[in-house]
């Protein structure tokens, strides 16, 4: 894919945002969906504080299938992870109730598979896997990235649960 198709499908998402938030359909409760419900896609977790960012997530995960629910708080995400299970995790670092970082241990623990969404330049793909993130994906974020990330997070997450214990 060109970069210039790239650019599109990017322009082209956050576009799609007005409608999503003006019928404000894009934000689900974790009561409103059942563990395993999408049979060919997974279950997501999407911890963002920026609405738009959350929504173009959302709007291009279902887009592939996926169920999806969005959160913009730590503690919003920590009561999910307590609370149902996930395939995916994916978070922004930077947060209204703090910085993801000090969460990780804790996120581990429940979801090994957690992709990390970050504006900030100063921390690279290296640093997010010191974390022990899956991986680490830079705002702007490309579909075709975010696509390939997200493939490769639910196949290792599905090939270690698959595995004897």
């Amino acid at each position: 894919m060109s970069c210039k198709n790239v650019r599109w499908l990017i322009i082209q998402a956050y576009l799609a945002i007005e409608t999503c938030c003006r019928n404000d359909d894009c934000t689900y409760r974790a009561e409103e969906i059942s563990e395993g419900s999408c049979m060919d896609g997974a279950t997501i977790l999407i911890v963002e504080d920026h609405q738009a960012t959350a929504s173009v997530l959302q709007r291009l995960l279902r887009a592939s299938h996926h169920e999806t629910i969005a959160v913009n708080t730590i503690a919003d995400a920590r009561r999910l992870i307590h609370s149902q299970r996930f395939d995916l995790v994916i978070t922004d670092l930077h947060l209204v109730d703090g910085n993801i970082l000090p969460f990780m241990p804790e996120l581990l623990e429940r979801q090994p598979c957690i992709i990390a969404v970050t504006g900030s330049h100063l921390l690279d793909p290296h640093d997010c896997k010191q974390f022990g993130f899956t991986a680490c994906l830079r705002k702007p974020i490309a579909y075709i990235e975010l696509e390939s990330a997200v493939e490769a997070a639910i196949r290792s997450n599905r090939q270690q649960n698959a595995a004897p214990r």
